[in-house]
């Protein structure tokens, strides 16, 4: 199944606004680095509280569909992007508990991380 027809919500864009202005891009680490207030505006302007980008799945589906209304409008191809989509049409194939076992040891890692981090500062 292909995650991109799950993760579709409407969106309205800002004037001045385009997919670029996020300045996605993928860190050493794995992880992505995108500016946050640029994505506020859309949810914003879109309709969505914006305290729910806290939320991963929320934060997830926003950029996907902002992704796919940049797309749609002749917008380039974004590779960040395509592997964040690949990534979510990887996880599709998981069980709900499958998911949530991953999920939790990501975040496990993530706080050990964190607390590694604060002992050697």
């Amino acid at each position: 199944m292909d995650i991109s027809a799950l993760t579709r919500v409407e969106i309205s864009i800002p004037d001045g606004i385009s997919f670029d202005s996020l300045g996605l891009e993928l860190d050493d680490d794995g992880s992505i680095s995108f500016d946050i207030e640029t994505l506020e505006a859309v949810a914003l302007e879109s309709g969505i509280d914006v305290a729910l980008l806290d939320e991963g799945y929320v934060l997830q589906v926003l950029l996907i569909s902002f992704y796919q209304w940049h797309r749609v409008h002749n917008g380039e191809v974004n590779s960040v992007m395509e592997d964040i989509i690949e990534q979510a049409n990887d996880l599709s194939a998981y069980s709900d508990d499958e998911l949530i076992m991953i999920l939790g040891s990501a975040e496990m890692d993530k706080q050990a991380n964190v607390a590694i981090s604060q002992i050697v500062h």
